[in-house]
C-alpha cells in the first residue's frame, strides 16, 4: 500500500496499537510546525504562516487513520463524524451564554455540556481502548499482528 493511501485512504482496518503510534507522530509533526510557524513569525512576520499551511492535510490524515480504526471495530465513516462534531455541537449553546440568560437556559446548556464532554470521552474509549473485530466484518479482514518492522501496518479492505 502506498504511503499516499495510508495517509489519505478511508480504506481498510487499522489496530490500537497503529491508531496510537500514528497520533504520536501526529503531535510530534504537530509541534514540529508550530515550532517552525513561531520561528517564522520572529524572523519574517508573514512566513510564520506557511509551516501552518500543512495543518489541513495533518488534520485529514487524522481522520482517516480514526475512520480506518473505527472500521476495526465495525462501524462506519458516519460514527468519526459524530465523534468529530458532536461534542462540539453539544457543548457551543453554552457559549452564547450571557449576563442575562434566565436559569432554565444555563441548565439545559450545562446539560448539553455534559453530554458533549461524555461524547468526547465515549468517542476516546471506542477509538482508542477498545479492541476490534477478531473476525472479517465489512471493511475487511482484521489487521495481521505487528511484525517488529511494520511501523503502521493497515489491511486494505477486500
Amino acid at each position: 500500500m502506498g504511503y499516499l493511501k495510508l495517509l489519505f485512504g478511508f480504506q481498510g482496518r487499522a489496530t490500537r496499537l497503529t491508531y496510537w503510534r500514528f497520533q504520536v507522530l501526529q503531535v510530534s509533526v504537530a509541534a514540529a510546525l508550530l515550532i517552525l510557524a513561531s520561528f517564522g513569525t520572529i524572523v519574517g512576520g508573514w512566513l510564520g504562516a506557511v509551516p501552518l499551511a500543512c495543518l489541513p492535510l495533518l488534520v485529514l490524515t487524522g481522520f482517516c487513520i480514526t475512520v480506518r480504526r473505527l472500521h476495526d471495530r465495525g462501524k462506519s465513516l458516519w460514527w468519526a463524524l459524530v465523534f468529530t462534531f458532536g461534542p462540539w455541537a453539544l457543548i457551543a449553546p453554552s457559549r452564547l451564554l450571557g449576563p442575562q440568560t434566565p436559569p432554565l437556559a444555563i441548565v439545559a446548556a450545562a446539560i448539553l455540556a455534559i453530554a458533549g464532554g461524555a461524547l468526547g470521552l465515549w468517542a476516546w474509549v471506542e477509538i482508542g481502548f477498545l479492541g476490534g473485530d477478531r473476525s472479517d466484518n465489512r471493511y475487511g479482514p482484521p489487521p495481521s499482528h505487528i511484525r517488529p518492522g511494520d511501523f503502521f501496518r493497515i489491511e486494505p479492505a477486500r
